[in-house]
Parts: structure tokens; C-alpha cells; sequence
């Protein structure tokens, strides 16, 4: 996920609504992933102000308050999968969140594409690491799975 700050100023995107927006789809493709795996997941997040987090906390109470009607998701679906929400900060050197810092990098990378000029090899390995780890919906997905799978967008440049 990245976002155009230039482009979310022509469509009078306020900071807030950024955060929102962003918030709001990193949420929904990780709840999906759960119900297309079946599995369960906490969600961590990277605590930045009390305002933004309060952003994330409020998409992800909204999603497990009222589930998703337009996918026939029930919230207790969710309440399944979704077990638990938590904010962490840089200082718990947690090593997941050092990982995404890492494919933020990479995804900036790839959003710039040909405008980086004589990148490393650090930065071509990086590009290659996150292209191989952005979700691929295999043909022979089940059904169900492709219901939430194809909801899904690996890379995608907002607004």
C-alpha cells in the first residue's frame, strides 16, 4: 500500500483522511487474508500519535462491530479470526516491525520505478524480496477463497 500525497491533495484528501483511507484497506486485506486461510491473527500496529492510533483502533472495532455486508461477513466471523488488536513501539525492537520498515523501503522502490537512478544492489534485492512476498492468487483457489482473495490488492497506489 502506498499513497500519492500529491494526488490526495487534488482530491482535497486531508492528512486525516489519508490515514483513514490507508488504515482502512491495510485493515480489510488483512482480515480477509484470515477468512480466505482460515486462520487467526492478531493485528500489530506501530504507534504513532493518539489521534492515528485511534484511527486504526476505530477501523478495526468497525469491522468487528459490523463485519463486511458487501462480502456477507458476519462480525462474529471476524471476532473469530481477528483476535487481537495491539500497538507496539520502535523501542520493543520487535523484529516484524523492523521487516516492514525494510518492504516500506522496497515498496517506495517500486513506486518510484524507473526514477531511481543506479540503484544498489541493496535496493534491487529489496524490490525483488517485496515483489516475491505481494500476494498472488494461485488458479486453483477454492471458491470461497477467491471470494476474499480477489477483494484483495497486493500494491496499490492511493488515492
Amino acid at each position: 500500500m502506498a499513497l500519492d500525497k500529491n494526488k490526495s491533495l487534488t482530491q482535497n484528501w486531508t492528512t486525516d483522511k489519508n490515514y483513514e483511507e490507508t488504515a482502512n484497506r491495510l485493515i480489510k486485506n488483512f482480515i480477509l487474508s484470515l477468512l480466505a486461510n482460515g486462520s487467526k491473527g492478531r493485528l500489530v500496529v506501530e504507534s504513532a500519535t493518539s489521534k492515528r492510533d485511534f484511527i486504526f483502533h476505530k477501523i478495526a472495532s468497525n469491522f468487528l462491530s459490523n463485519g463486511m455486508p458487501s462480502l456477507n461477513v458476519k462480525s462474529e466471523e471476524i471476532q473469530d479470526v481477528l483476535t487481537e488488536i495491539s500497538f507496539v513501539t520502535k523501542k520493543n525492537l520487535d523484529i516484524e516491525e523492523q521487516i516492514a520498515d525494510i518492504l516500506v523501503y522496497g515498496a517506495k522502490l517500486k513506486l518510484l520505478g524507473k526514477k531511481v537512478v543506479n540503484p544498489t544492489d541493496y535496493d534491487k534485492n529489496v524490490i525483488r524480496i517485496m515483489n516475491q512476498k505481494l500476494f498472488k492468487m494461485d488458479p486453483k483457489t477454492w471458491l470461497k477463497k477467491k471470494k476474499y482473495y480477489s477483494e484483495m490488492k497486493s500494491f496499490e497506489i492511493l488515492p
